[in-house]
């Protein structure tokens, strides 16, 4: 009896190992997804150092500007999450 538990729980736990390498294959890879963070920031911080708005949605330009800030330090914590976890991964 004790035997067919412990094959249950060797089950369970290779299911669980299946869920998260499938989750990981599906889509998006996490690296592109900060390439394209980093390139919507840069393409943000262009917009407004050229002044690249339409004189009718000039407050596009203000709500680009108050969003900058929050985006990069999301960016930059995304960035650490990432390589801690690569470190861990590796040791």
């Amino acid at each position: 009896m004790e035997s067919i538990e412990s094959i249950k729980q060797q089950i369970s736990a290779l299911q669980d190992k299946l869920q998260i390498l499938e989750a990981k294959n599906s889509g998006k890879t996490f690296d592109q997804n900060l390439t394209e963070l980093r390139g919507a920031i840069t393409t943000r911080k262009t917009q407004i150092e050229k002044n690249d708005y339409s004189k009718a949605c000039i407050v596009a330009k203000f709500i680009d500007r108050d969003m900058i800030p929050p985006l990069q330090v999301i960016f930059d914590m995304l960035k650490d999450l990432d390589e801690r976890v690569y470190m861990l991964e590796n040791t």
